[in-house]
């Protein structure tokens, strides 16, 4: 099936749920109800035989999707493919991804998931639905735990070892330290100009959102692109909220948010490093994996939220950035800040 094609029959499929369940919304996991007067059967007929369709066509072309995603031919690459536009595309609007209810992995992901949890909920709780929308960090959290039920069914490098104790003892307490801390955060006054995060409404006054402006924007730019993996990159802003949101709460205890960091990294970013910097050729299709809502709004404002956080924090100066390779006159260094914008 071609991609044209593929696309086609998303919107089309996402305007007939859209007319029938009407008020409903993706992120409060409302379910399709059926159609007023005598229209109903009808428009649920049309559903089905178009639903049909398109899940024929996307299963006969998606490896995942014949009963071959728990077995051992479940390959993750440093780009993102055509057939793998169809596999998370479909992932998204069959399974839902883009509520909070994820039922499409077989295996039980324990801490991960965990993590991925809570880090969703402290960014959920810090950035309003109506700035930063919740189907969107939604999406993002499940198709990147998909991302790792893929890599994780990889077999590790030879002579790979690591203590799986230490792991899962440092993660159950970085969980409860994450646990209290979104118990007790609470909302960042934001205000939005045209629809873009642009201000915060601190004590002392209204205040414009900085942002540390990274070498990785510069270099992008450069290149005449500004693809990365969206949904690995979504990940980042949110684990980065995170951290400022629960940082100051344990202050001037610095050691669990440095280990936080640290084996974050390790355990959840590093395997995709690759994938991240530049998932090309099919990059400019993320918009369509995660569905019919303005993505280029919602990144750029959860980016916003991710300054604005530091900065309710009172820690603007401890921003994060992506730890990705940057080029610097031929030389490869790590990615590092270049300043502060206001937004």
């Amino acid at each position: 099936m071609k991609l044209l094609q593929f696309i086609s029959f998303y919107f089309l499929i996402i305007s007939v749920n859209g007319n029938k369940k009407g008020k409903s919304t993706a992120a409060e996991g409302g379910g399709s109800s059926g159609g007023s007067g005598g229209d109903g059967g009808k428009i649920a007929k049309i559903e089905e035989a178009l639903y049909t369709k398109y899940r024929d066509q996307v299963c006969n072309a998606v490896p995942a999707f014949k009963g071959q995603a728990g077995g051992k031919n479940v390959t993750f690459y440093d780009v993102i493919t055509e057939d793998e536009v169809y596999e998370l595309a479909f992932l998204n609007l069959a399974y839902g991804l883009t509520t909070d209810a994820i039922s499409h992995l077989p295996v039980d992901m324990g801490y991960k998931k965990r993590v991925m949890d809570l880090i969703s909920i402290v960014t959920k709780i810090s950035c309003d639905n109506s700035v930063v929308p919740e189907i969107y960090l939604n999406a993002a959290k499940n198709l990147f735990l998909y991302y790792i039920f893929k890599h994780d069914k990889v077999p590790p490098p030879p002579g790979f070892k690591r203590n799986e104790t230490f792991v899962t003892e440092t993660w159950s307490e970085i969980v409860t330290l994450l646990e209290t801390c979104a118990e007790h955060v609470t909302t960042i006054p934001i205000e939005q100009e045209c629809d873009v995060a642009t201000f915060i409404s601190m004590p002392d006054g209204m205040t414009p959102i900085a942002m540390a402006e990274e070498r990785l924007d510069i270099e992008k730019l450069n290149e005449g692109h500004e693809f990365v993996d969206e949904v690995i990159d979504a990940i980042w802003w949110m684990f980065s909220t995170t951290y400022a949101r629960c940082y100051t709460m344990y202050y001037p205890r610095e050691d669990w948010v440095v280990q936080f960091f640290n084996i974050f990294v390790e355990e959840f970013i590093d395997p995709f490093l690759g994938r991240w910097r530049d998932p090309r050729p099919m990059a400019e299709f993320f918009p369509i994996i995660f569905g019919p809502f303005d993505f280029r709004r919602a990144r750029a404002n959860l980016r916003a939220c991710n300054g604005a956080s530091y900065q309710w924090e009172g820690i603007p100066e401890r921003q994060l950035v992506r730890p990705l390779l940057v080029s610097v006159d031929g030389v490869t260094v790590l990615n590092f800040k270049t300043g502060i914008s206001e937004t």
